[in-house]
């Protein structure tokens, strides 16, 4: 269910600023919401790449190019840094899924509890539009 709406946040109708803090909002909402899920995939991605990889394809695969056609036209009008859309599209992954798949050992390092470690998602939940927009967009 998770994975194809993914797909439907990046193409949503609106101009890349408006798209990337809903989809981060969105993605970030679905995420806290099925926590486990990027670990299941990575789980399942390596007992059987296929199978979830040809899941993958259909789902997201070629519904993610109208987006990363967005990133380049923007880059290409000046209006974003010079780095190709799939890096764009990888790290704004990155930054999102991350905390998720590290949480025992982020947990660990910054000495928090579940209740503390929820909390700084929760923060970070707040950051991360507004971290992304200026990581992507030139104002």
């Amino acid at each position: 269910k998770i994975i194809p709406k993914i797909a439907e946040l990046l193409n949503e109708d609106l101009p890349l600023e408006q798209k990337l803090r809903s989809f981060v909002h969105q993605y970030m909402e679905l995420i806290r919401a099925n926590q486990d899920i990027p670990l299941f995939i990575l789980h399942e991605m390596n007992k059987d790449p296929n199978r979830l990889r040809n899941f993958m394809l259909e789902h997201i695969g070629a519904k993610v190019q109208p987006f990363l056609d967005q990133i380049k036209d923007e880059r290409n009008k000046g209006n974003t840094v010079d780095l190709p859309a799939e890096q764009i599209l990888v790290n704004i992954m990155s930054l999102m899924i991350f905390p998720f798949i590290a949480r025992p050992v982020f947990k660990t390092i910054l000495d928090k509890s579940e209740e503390e470690y929820d909390a700084f998602i929760n923060e970070r939940h707040s950051l991360m539009p507004d971290y992304i927009i200026g990581m992507v967009m030139k104002k």
